[in-house]
């Protein structure tokens, strides 16, 4: 890791930043290439390039770049999740696994006090809203619906190219942040109510 990427000597992880970890690792390594990208949600780590059969490098087009559509419907928030990965498996023909076990509980406004494994029915209902998407970006139809969330969420899309599946793993997100006593601290839930937009 580049002596710049210690939190003591830059606090602010940005894409500069990001981009210099990543090309320090392209120099170290013979695997997979990636970019950075930004968007409102933050930094995102995208794969540009992979080994193909013959060694040699081939460009890919990542699974949350294709072209989706996600019916309006009322869902909770798992069940839009659960939609997006339905449209981009039926857009791609690969496999995309929703895998969130606590999306609905970290969506949800902390004043509801829904906690997942104990939800009844309507415990459900309050936390559902109606969304969907036309025709965008699948990664834009994301970072649209974690607008509703009152946590902060990451995610990552790991593949087996053996059997053309992919697992989208949703969070919270668990990092350090600079608090306004100097002070870093872990991420709390709901540290975006007041700026979610729930339906």
């Amino acid at each position: 890791m580049p002596i710049e990427a210690d939190p003591d000597v830059t606090p602010l992880l940005d894409s500069g930043l990001l981009n210099k970890v990543i090309d320090d690792y392209h120099k170290q390594t013979e695997g997979p290439r990636f970019k950075v990208s930004t968007s409102s949600w933050g930094l995102h780590i995208i794969p540009t390039q992979v080994r193909a059969k013959d060694g040699q490098f081939a460009e890919v087009k990542p699974l949350l770049d294709v072209h989706i559509t996600v019916p309006t419907a009322k869902r909770t928030p798992a069940g839009h999740f659960l939609a997006i990965c339905n449209a981009v498996t039926a857009a791609t023909g690969i496999v995309l696994e929703a895998s969130g076990p606590g999306i609905n509980t970290e969506f949800a406004l902390s004043s509801l006090k829904f906690y997942g494994p104990r939800a009844t029915q309507e415990d459900l209902e309050k936390i559902s809203f109606e969304w969907g998407a036309t025709d965008i970006v699948a990664r834009e139809a994301v970072l649209n619906l974690l607008e509703h969330s009152s946590t902060t969420l990451t995610w990552m899309v790991l593949c087996n190219p053996t059997k053309e599946s992919c697992v989208f793993n949703m969070g919270s997100f668990e990092g350090r942040i600079m608090g306004p006593d100097g002070q870093r601290h872990l991420m709390p839930l709901h540290d975006r109510e007041n700026k979610a937009n729930p339906k």
